[in-house]
């Protein structure tokens, strides 16, 4: 991959004529739903959300867009250091493949701080693929495939925007095009939420800074695309004075830092033991070149580079630095016959990630092995789309992947070959009603270590996984879609082996074990979805989801997982207006359920007192059913510009108002540590915002 483009270019001279524009994996949309940038693919039951639908109520970046989703959930699980994970049906983030164009570009690795660095100003829709059967083609996908479609240069176009909100969040971005470039560049900052006032932060301060460059070219009949991202993420957690320590802290948050040794009431002692900082820059280049070889018949070439730097320092006493970088390459033809489309790949990927750290690898007095790694995948990949008559379609795939890991320095490795066979049958009862059962196989290589478990008091790192996580998964569903009105019914259900988890030996003072469960899980979600044109300018969409999750595997979740869900979006546009409103209903959750009786509020330190290496005052282990709401307004003053009106989190529910604060002392039988990830419910406040934007 080093000399891509020298063999880039040795193949556009050997080439006397390029293949036409094509379509993807990912089959045409039809039909929509109430005509709100959401859409279901023909053949698959994808959902698609376009651009506009992403960034209608002000998201900086995709972790913060994508729950609007059927599905599909953005959890935070640190309150300090804000790390994400994007869920579907109730899997875990890990098992979340995302795309870009059709390149897997994000890793477990990258994707734990990475999905705050993806801006959704460069991004023209995403494409929701629910389960492992509907995946196809793309790698892994336990839990389904995000693909991120980028913007495409079409006209020329220049669109520019600001806002400002009332906490002192700010946001400008600028789009502009030709016929053949298209330039995005966004900056976005979000002050940090501190609700009870006790000098700790419950959501981090964050600010992102990207810019990308994609590049069309038809020749001919024949097309060239190279597209090339930058983004920087910075994010300051646990202080609210935005306040950077130049080095780890040494000495973890004690007991007598916090008023009455209360992590919930005041904090006294030094803002770098509550502090941490996140660094992030990640930068991405792709190319695709397509050629038609005949009428009928093409063949696309697919290369892909990505870099992605990370260096924090944490609360808990260290520092953590890595480089995770990914090489892609794929070759696909396809030709058509007759009722029939062939798809054919080859595909190669690697990953090569050095972690390092000061305080864990160099100055601990029994210095951790480090858990960098090296990732290879060779992989062939057969689909077959076949419409069968006016009723019946099916649509198959099998990918074969060679997987090799090495933990180099851990001196562990895995290898091991696994064929994922995939299927989606439709059926179309007449134009208005159709029926989907899909099944597939998807699998995860289980590579990140430290960042999975970075809350741990660490005496280093064990690894005992000898399998590949794999997952049956099925879906059916049930939809029927007229002009006005829609109504659909699905049931998913996956059955997850062999998942990776980390078995904690802290109170014994020995290293987290990384090992297979002998488990089998199964993870249920059913959801209603409904929706219609209440009259000509005003339309209304509700679902609810009900997620259900295995006991055991509810308890190895990061953070406590959304069991129901109700979702409410009314829409009213007319002249030169557009409002919008969103309510979410967040169903009641025993939070014991997911590991959260370990957390209490008081720890006792004190060699005089009687409680001495006691907590007491359990943290709340009942999560209350809530509602959330966004607001929107937009007003088109001119021809070229616009203004806008936002509150986001309208009945100002948060956790901590609740009187139960991400901060916690977390128990390991024989000694408690400060965290902040007693996570479940909204983290910050209500926040007005208003905005311009000119487009010409």
């Amino acid at each position: 991959m080093k000399h891509t483009l020298f063999v880039v270019v040795l193949w556009l001279q050997s080439v006397s004529a390029f293949a036409q524009e094509k379509s993807s994996e990912y089959l045409e949309v039809e039909g929509k739903r109430l005509d709100q940038g959401r859409q279901r693919d023909s053949n698959s039951q994808t959902e698609s959300l376009s651009g506009e639908t992403l960034r209608q109520y002000g998201a900086h970046s995709l972790a913060d867009a994508i729950s609007q989703a059927s599905g599909v959930n953005t959890q935070t699980f640190c309150a300090n250091c804000g790390a994400k994970r994007i869920t579907i049906d109730g899997l875990r983030g890990e098992h979340t493949t995302i795309l870009i164009d059709g390149f897997p570009m994000h890793s477990t690795i990258s994707a734990f701080y990475g999905v705050d660095a993806i801006p959704v100003v460069g991004l023209s829709g995403v494409e929701v693929k629910r389960g492992a059967g509907q995946a196809l083609l793309a790698p892994e996908a336990i839990g389904g495939v995000l693909n991120l479609l980028t913007v495409n240069p079409k006209e020329k176009k220049l669109k520019v925007f600001s806002e400002y909100g009332s906490h002192g969040s700010q946001q400008a971005s600028v789009l502009a095009s030709s016929e053949k470039l298209v330039l995005t560049a966004q900056q976005g900052k979000l002050e940090s939420w501190d609700i009870d006032n006790n000098g700790i932060g419950e959501s981090p301060f964050r600010k992102t800074q990207s810019y990308s460059l994609k590049l069309n070219e038809n020749l001919g009949d024949n097309r060239l695309s190279l597209r090339h991202s930058d983004a920087n993420l910075l994010i300051i957690g646990g202080n609210t004075e935005q306040f950077r320590p130049t080095s780890f802290t040494r000495i973890q948050a004690q007991p007598t830092d916090f008023l009455d040794r209360d992590v919930t009431k005041k904090y006294l002692g030094d803002l770098g033991r509550i502090t941490d900082v996140i660094e992030l820059h990640r930068k991405e280049t792709a190319l695709s070149l397509q050629r038609e070889l005949s009428k009928d018949s093409e063949l696309e070439l697919k290369l892909s580079q990505v870099s992605q730097n990370q260096n924090a320092n944490y609360s808990h006493g260290y520092d953590y630095r890595n480089n995770d970088r990914i090489h892609f390459a794929e070759l696909a033809y396809q030709k058509s016959l007759g009722d029939h489309v062939l798809t054919a790949v080859l595909e190669s990927r690697s990953q090569r990630m050095q972690s390092k750290s000061d305080a864990l690898y160099i100055e601990r007095l029994e210095p951790l092995t480090p858990d960098s790694l090296r990732f290879q995948s060779q992989a062939l990949g057969l689909r077959d789309a076949w419409i069968i008559n006016d009723h019946w379609s099916i649509d198959s795939a099998i990918r074969v992947d060679r997987l090799h890991i090495d933990w180099t320095d851990l001196n562990f490795q895995l290898d091991e070959t696994i064929a994922a066979p995939r299927i989606n049958i439709k059926y179309l009862w007449d134009d208005h009603i159709s029926s989907q059962l899909s099944y597939g196989v998807g699998y995860r290589p289980p590579l990140t270590l430290f960042e999975s478990e970075h809350g741990s008091n660490h005496d280093g790192f064990l690894v005992r996984i000898d399998r590949l996580e794999r997952a049956q998964s099925w879906v059916y569903s049930l939809s029927a879609n007229y002009p006005d009105w829609f109504l659909s019914g699905t049931a998913h259900h996956t059955l997850l082996e062999n998942m990776a988890y980390a078995f904690d030996r802290v109170p014994k003072g020995l290293p987290i074990v990384f090992q297979n469960s002998d488990q089998l899980y199964g993870i249920t979600t059913f959801d209603v979805f409904t929706g219609g044109r209440l009259w000509e300018q005003l339309n209304l969409q509700a679902g609810y989801e009900h997620f259900f999750y295995p006991g055991d595997y509810a308890s190895k979740l990061p953070s406590a997982a959304i069991e129901q869900r109700l979702l409410l979006d009314l829409d009213w546009t007319a002249a030169r207006w557009d409002v919008g409103l969103q309510l979410v209903w967040i169903g009641a959750r025993d939070l014991g359920r997911y590991g959260y009786g370990q957390h209490y509020k008081v720890y006792d330190l004190d060699v005089a007192s009687a409680n001495f290496g006691e907590v007491s005052e359990q943290k709340n282990q009942n999560a209350p059913a809530f509602w959330f709401g966004n607001a929107r307004a937009r007003l088109k003053i001119t021809e070229n510009y616009s203004v806008s009106l936002r509150a986001n989190n309208l009945f100002n529910f948060t956790q901590t108002a609740y009187g139960d604060s991400p901060t916690t002392w977390h128990y390991h039988l024989n000694h408690a540590h400060f965290d902040n990830f007693h996570t479940w419910g909204p983290l910050m406040g209500r926040e007005y915002f208003w905005g311009v934007e000119g487009s010409w």
